[in-house]
């Protein structure tokens, strides 16, 4: 696997820390014998994106809904 920071490693349930090997590949040490080995991967801006992604969307809807209150009185006027 190529190593990124973003890789969260559990050997038997417990997390390991992730080393870079031969300069671009993701490693951990592990004992000898039968281990069940969780990876997950949560790649860096995907918080920060989300929260802006739901932020834009709201201001979106937000103007949507005042712009609409702003025609329909206008149309009401006159």
């Amino acid at each position: 696997m190529p190593f990124d920071e973003g890789w969260i490693v559990k050997v038997d349930g417990e997390e390991v820390e992730t080393k870079q090997a031969l300069g671009c590949l993701l490693s951990f040490d592990v004992k000898p014998g039968n281990h069940i080995i969780e990876m997950k991967y949560i790649p860096r801006g995907l918080v920060i994106g989300s929260i802006l992604s739901i932020i834009g969307i709201v201001i979106l809807i937000t103007i949507y809904i005042i712009e609409r209150r702003r025609i329909k009185k206008l149309l009401n006027v006159e």
